[in-house]
């Protein structure tokens, strides 16, 4: 179905050649492959993945089991087919026991695309006619939701025709992709997720290849997804609840960064209630991998404090909560790469 969305309001021409036979077998009915008894793994851990890939049921060079090998020989935990406007990659048998395979769909329209995360059933497919501006689009992305997917708009800022994100933003947005291969569009994408987050949204950030074809890795870049298990819906929560660290490379561990307030702890994706002034104590872990990287540690999405994660990978800022907001982490290799990025800490302050 890709490229039907093109297709002007006055459609177009089709013709359609039926073949019969006197063959009187029945059809074999429709029906999905058996999948992997979920959990796949049990226990807390960040969970690597990637949340955009193709396959040859859309634009996408390989097959399901292909993925899923390019999968597993990159050590994902998880990965999420999204092909164009269908799901019908969830009718293909695949052999990869230990990789957790999440259905999804790039609903791909004239005014951007959206990734639906965690659809179910043969034919399960978010309906992509939509025109650009249309507010229908906030009914597509709510039904995706009601059927217990997650929503997330995709590469807001490509270049590409119809790529770009011209709808309004749904009300019950998810996730946002802030890659794109482009740096500016990068900037844009963090710009536009900063905006939705200071206006009180809860929208993760994640990070994709979008793969398609070609010898570029699946997990560059990717996410890491903290979950009790690994299972489709433990890893669909974490990225709802924005307990996700963008990666750069699937390889990466996920720092742990935590916020203290008197005696009140929270992580990634958390919350922490403060009185007003009261200090709050920002910490940083990073495993080797992260050594002699700087840190910047962002408030409402500005750079406040920065330093040097020393060897052994610990490190802290202290700052004083005088407003609601939240804070996150990026790390820097020494040549200015982005490494990780975390999602939010949201701070309240009571009211004296």
């Amino acid at each position: 179905m890709l490229g039907l969305y093109k297709v002007a309001p006055e459609g177009v021409d089709v013709e359609i050649t039926v073949e019969t036979s006197v063959d009187p077998r029945p059809a074999a009915p429709l029906g999905l492959p058996p999948r992997p008894r979920e959990p796949l793994r049990r226990g807390a851990a960040w969970y690597a993945g990637a949340l955009h890939a193709h396959t040859v049921h859309s634009d996408g060079a390989l097959t399901l089991q292909e993925l899923a090998g390019r999968a597993r020989h990159e050590r994902l935990d998880f990965l999420a087919v999204t092909d164009h406007n269908n799901t019908a990659h969830q009718l293909e048998a695949f052999d990869a026991p230990d990789l957790l395979l999440i259905a999804g769909e790039e609903v791909t329209t004239p005014g951007g695309h959206f990734n639906v995360w965690g659809l179910a059933g043969e034919r399960a497919y978010v309906d992509f006619r939509v025109a650009a501006g249309d507010p229908a689009i906030q009914s597509l992305a709510a039904g995706a939701r009601e059927r217990g997917a997650l929503v997330s708009i995709n590469h807001p800022f490509a270049s590409c025709f119809g790529c770009p994100w011209t709808h309004p933003v749904p009300e019950v947005l998810d996730a946002i992709e802030i890659s794109d291969e482009r740096p500016e569009a990068r900037l844009q994408a963090l710009a536009m997720w900063d905006l939705l987050l200071r206006q009180g949204r809860r929208v993760a950030a994640v990070a994709t290849s979008d793969w398609h074809r070609g010898a570029a890795p699946l997990g560059v870049p990717a996410v890491r997804v903290f979950a009790p298990e690994l299972s489709t819906p433990a890893i669909l929560a974490g990225i709802r609840e924005g307990r996700v660290v963008v990666v750069a490379d699937a390889s990466l561990p996920a720092p742990v960064v935590s916020v203290r307030a008197g005696e009140t702890v929270a992580f990634t994706g958390g919350l922490v209630r403060a009185r007003p002034g009261e200090a709050l104590q920002v910490g940083v872990q990073g495993a080797p991998e992260y050594d002699g990287a700087r840190v910047d540690l962002l408030w409402n999405g500005e750079v406040v404090a920065s330093g040097v994660l020393p060897a052994g990978g610990e490190m802290r800022f202290e700052r004083h909560a005088t407003a609601p907001g939240y804070l996150r982490v990026h790390l820097f290799a020494a040549g200015g790469t982005l490494l990780a990025l975390t999602n939010p800490i949201f701070v309240e302050v009571a009211q004296p």
